[in-house]
């Protein structure tokens, strides 16, 4: 017995779509709009603010820059890791006619531009600071609610190759562009975060306004009391065991991906003495953003036609370890160039065969929103732990071959604690 056919006996009305898989294909418009979203979800709070953030630390305080951009990231990274799962509990009780997670992503839209918008004239350390804790309630609230709506609204049999638009090539894409953006095109703070306000609204709103999701009834909705929230939060490992393992191993996965990049500049200039470290930075990720680009689509594309999903998922988090021992082999910018192509190859394909696999170990239709929050989970706490992991590594155990290793190694037991998952191929 479906969720639905459970609530229908109980409350004598007809079963509910919004709580049934989904069998209508969703349309190219939708894809393109979804991707545009997801385009200046990354591009902005990944890829641009990590730009524009410590030029902003350093106007409020010069002497601790350094620090205070450190704590801002810890904030704002502890907030959406706190929120995400409420908000996604908070969308699942949602019964807007245009979908349950439409009025959270026109919300989230609405306030990450505001908060961009309001950091661009901030002065003060505590400005700095508060800001960055509202910024990370309006992440939580866009993020959880864009990767909900692709196991509430596309098939399984698309959802791969969605993903591979949306994760594979507009996040991808998203990154470098707009990082190329704020640093070339238009310079200065305040320009730069007016700028990422502006953008995010003008790329989220298309998809929030001019889609729709299935409307859940308010007779079918789950309740509103603290305590149902809090404590629909926890999903037992027990019952639920693959959950667990897809989002174990995507924690290990983001957290190699982190322990490899995050200190690239350092790498490039300290290590290798490459003569411009901050091109050498732009031109790795330009040649990982198009190999993940070239290598997602079709990939999702295979995913979804033979309905595969773990194989491809230990193929693409094999990959990203294979990138991080040739750095770790050979400390050279003819390595780098090679481990951004492999690393850009696994990333490519996780991002749109994963994204699909862990769509399909959700433990129940009602509470799509909230196991989608709480899977980004994984990945908000390996980008606080990998710099954490990074600094005492390259300072005190060995320098950035042991750094590279250890990447490697964890990237193995992604790889690893993906075997275990059964109820999907």
């Amino acid at each position: 017995m479906t969720i639905s056919e459970a609530a229908s006996e109980q409350t004598g009305v007809a079963a509910v779509p919004a709580l049934e898989e989904p069998t209508r294909r969703v349309t190219g418009r939708w894809i393109l709009l979804w991707s545009l979203a997801n385009f200046m979800l990354s591009g902005l709070v990944y890829g641009a603010a990590s730009v524009v953030g410590p030029q902003l630390a350093e106007r409020v305080d010069p002497a601790g820059k350094v620090g205070m951009f450190a704590l801002a990231g810890v904030l704002t990274g502890l907030v959406a890791l706190l929120l995400s799962p409420l908000f996604g509990a908070l969308s699942d009780r949602t019964t807007a006619r245009s979908g349950r997670r439409h009025p959270w992503i026109l919300a989230g839209a609405l306030g990450t531009g505001a908060v961009f918008a309001v950091q661009a004239f901030q002065t003060t350390v505590a400005g700095y600071l508060l800001t960055a804790v509202a910024a990370g309630v309006a992440i939580a609230v866009l993020s959880t609610s864009l990767v909900a709506v692709v196991p509430d609204d596309v098939p399984v049999r698309q959802r791969a190759t969605v993903s591979a638009w949306g994760g594979g090539v507009g996040g991808s894409l998203g990154l470098l562009v707009c990082i190329s953006l704020v640093a070339v095109a238009v310079t200065g703070v305040t320009a730069g975060y007016v700028t990422m306000g502006v953008l995010m609204v003008l790329g989220v709103l298309p998809f929030a306004l001019f889609t729709r999701g299935t409307a859940l009834p308010r007779a079918q909705r789950a309740p509103f009391t603290w305590r149902a929230l809090t404590g629909s939060l926890w999903v037992s490992p027990r019952q639920h065991p693959d959950f667990w393992w897809a989002m174990s191993g995507r924690f290990l996965f983001f957290l190699a991906n982190g322990l490899f990049s995050g200190y690239l500049y350092f790498f490039l200039q300290d290590e290798i003495h490459y003569a411009d470290p901050a091109v050498g930075v732009l031109l790795l990720n330009t040649v990982y953003v198009i190999v993940a680009s070239l290598a997602s689509v079709p990939m999702g594309r295979i995913s979804d036609r033979r309905l595969r999903r773990k194989n491809l998922t230990i193929v693409s988090a094999a990959l990203q370890a294979a990138a991080c021992a040739t750095l770790a082999v050979s400390l050279t910018w003819t390595a780098a160039l090679i481990a951004a192509v492999l690393l850009g190859l696994g990333f490519g394909v996780y991002m749109s065969v994963d994204q699909a696999l862990v769509t399909e170990v959700l433990p129940e239709a009602a509470g799509r929103g909230k196991d989608m929050g709480l899977i980004n989970l994984a990945v908000t706490l390996a980008g606080l732990l990998a710099p954490a992991l990074s600094g005492p590594v390259i300072l005190h155990l060995g320098g950035y071959s042991t750094l590279f290793w250890l990447a490697a190694v964890v990237g193995v037991g992604s790889a690893v604690l993906v075997r275990p998952i059964r109820g999907v191929r």
